[in-house]
Order: structure tokens, then sequence, then C-alpha cells
């Protein structure tokens, strides 16, 4: 009969050969192996604001930031954005890792990114004056940045070329005192 040694004893430390069952072990754990695989929540970080913002520029128009510092290139980044609008036309938002249009589909030209676009939103509901209401976005994406260096992501808007429609970020159409909404983008690291 052979006899399988389970747990030996050396200089250094314990060998196990099967399953250890333990209420708490110290160290750092780097040598440790076959462990289940990536998908866990490395780190988590948010901003919020109430501000307002109202423009009808051409150009893009960062509204919110957050910065997060990956801790590994194989690291995944997920993007979760909600934001009020109040009534406006022709609104293309995008969400920006630092220089560089993420996430969304092509929309009106080469370099823009939209993550959703309406028309006169609340228009034609008869329910309330459209001027003194806001709606509720909200956008998730999954990016792959493969950097350990700090990212700053934003969310932002951009009218398309041509148009001198406005947009209203947390308020109504109406003014900045009828009606108030809160933005949050929040940043995961999904480790791999």
């Amino acid at each position: 009969m052979t006899t399988v040694k389970k747990l030996n004893t050396t200089s250094t430390g314990v060998s196990v050969t099967g399953t250890l069952a333990a209420t708490a072990v110290t160290g750092d754990g780097s040598g440790l192996t076959n462990l289940p695989g990536g998908g866990k929540i490395g780190q988590v970080q948010q901003s919020q604001s109430t501000s307002q913002h109202y423009s009808n520029s051409a150009s893009d128009y960062n509204f919110m930031s957050c910065d997060i510092t990956p801790s590994a290139t194989s690291s995944k980044v997920l993007i979760m954005a909600t934001w009020f609008t109040g009534n406006g036309n022709n609104e293309t938002y995008y969400f920006m890792r630092n220089s560089t249009k993420v996430g969304g589909i092509n929309s009106g030209g080469n370099s823009m990114k939209s993550v959703g676009s309406f028309f006169n939103a609340d228009a034609d509901t008869g329910v309330h004056d459209q001027n003194y209401s806001m709606s509720i976005n909200s956008y998730t994406y999954l990016d792959s940045p493969s950097t350990t260096s700090q990212i700053t992501y934003h969310l932002g808007h951009m009218t398309p070329t041509g148009s001198s429609d406005a947009f209203y970020i947390n308020r109504t159409q109406a003014g900045t005192g009828s009606g108030q909404g809160r933005m949050t983008l929040t940043l995961m690291e999904v480790l791999a």
C-alpha cells in the first residue's frame, strides 16, 4: 500500500496536496495557482453632479468626468452613466476615454459616436408642457483601455454640424429654476 502525504512541513512553510480548508490564511497569495477566473470588480469610482448646463454649440461639450487607474492592462472598465435632459433637438451623447470617443455608433460624421439621440423629448405627449419636462437617460459600455495609467472618462454632448439646436442638462428648457436633475458617471474595473 502506498501512502500519500497530503501535508508536508518544510523549513519555509507548509505544502498541501489536495484541498485546504482554513478559516484564515496569511500572506499575499502571490504563489497561489488554479484560482477561479476573472470578472471580479477591482475598484469603483463615481462622480455625481447637479450642475446645470446649456449650449447650442456644434462642438464637443464634456459635462461630466471621472478618473480611474486600472491595476492591469488586461482589465476592462465598465462605464455607466445616468443624466437628465430638458427638451431639445438633435441631441447626441458620447463617452470619451481621455481624448478618444468610445462606445456608441457612428453618427453625424466620421469622428462622432453617439450613445443616444432623440428629437423633442415629450414633444407630443399632451400631458404637460414640454418646456418644463425632463427625460432621464442612461447608457452602459464595457471598455478595454489596455493601460495601467490614469484614465479620465467623460460624458459629453455634441449638436450635429449645421444645427443651432440647444441642449439642456439637469434642467428644463424653461430655465434653471423649473426643475433640476442629478447625473452620475460610474466606472468599475473588471479584472481579467
